[in-house]
């Protein structure tokens, strides 16, 4: 039977982020993990987990080296290096979203014939078929948590995230500027201990519906021009649109790679075999 692309499932991999913390002159995304790439690492765990074809929002100035590194005929097969935006990270899987539905566009006017840009739209994506978006700085994400993500949606849920019980202690603070008259020295201070049990560390990929993850980044277009109004990640715009978020249960494996320490623990997983 032939698939179509509401039985298939898509998603957006956001690889903006620069390698400055971790020590290199390269975008993150790029960074080696144990002799690939962390994007190249993230897109297969997608893959194997579910995951028919991704976009990849990559730095405008470095969309050469992203090609190059998924440059082997199985990659270029199953993804697609497109310009990330300077602006944010929501305004990056804005622009993953569009370019997703102009590909599928294309794909379907190349079956069907010439149709108007509305028809192609419509026909492109099925309104409940799955879309993820992930992090290319968690390459980890295991086959497992993926699909756990896409049967919620399946499920009929219209956002999924998968979260982890935060272990350690959570304190408020205060800041009291403690200097002179006309000097600057701010201090903090706790002000209380925050009740951890109804916390979640949150992890992506998050999962949501075409129709929704489409809307929700068309109506918050404006917020995701700088880095001061967007929201740090989709499931926010799906709160603020009063829909209700599913919790899956996440994983440590799918840690995010920020500094260097954290190579060092993704390379103790994967020297431990718990990696496919």
């Amino acid at each position: 039977m032939t698939q179509t692309h509401s039985d298939r499932v898509f998603a957006v991999i956001t690889a903006a982020g620069s390698g400055t913390r971790l020590g290199s002159d390269r975008p993150k995304a790029l960074v080696d993990l144990e002799g690939m790439s962390l994007v190249e690492r993230a897109l297969r765990n997608l893959h194997a987990g579910g995951v028919d074809f991704s976009i990849i929002t990559a730095p405008p100035d470095h969309l050469d080296e992203f090609n190059e590194a998924l440059s082997s005929p199985e990659l270029r097969a199953i993804s697609r290096v497109v310009p990330g935006s300077p602006l944010s990270r929501q305004a990056s899987v804005a622009a993953g979203l569009d370019a997703l539905a102009e590909i599928l566009g294309e794909e379907d006017s190349t079956r069907k014939g010439a149709l108007s840009a509305s028809e192609t739209t419509a026909s492109a994506v099925g309104e409940n078929t799955p879309v993820l978006i992930h992090d290319a700085a968690r390459p980890l994400v295991s086959a497992q948590l993926v699909q756990r993500v896409i049967e919620a949606l399946r499920s009929g849920e219209k956002a999924v995230i998968p979260g982890l019980p935060v272990a350690d202690t959570l304190k408020s603070f205060r800041l009291i500027d403690e200097a002179p008259a006309g000097e600057s020295s701010i201090a903090r201070y706790v002000d209380a201990t925050v009740d951890r049990s109804g916390l979640v560390a949150v992890q992506t990929p998050q999962g949501f519906p075409w129709s929704v993850i489409r809307e929700l980044h068309r109506k918050a277009a404006s917020s995701g021009n700088s880095e001061e109004t967007a929201l740090t990640d989709d499931a926010g715009l799906a709160q603020s649109a009063g829909i209700p978020v599913r919790i899956v249960q996440g994983e440590g494996r799918a840690l995010k790679i920020t500094t260097p320490i954290d190579l060092v623990f993704a390379r103790a997983i994967l020297a431990e075999g718990a990696q496919a």
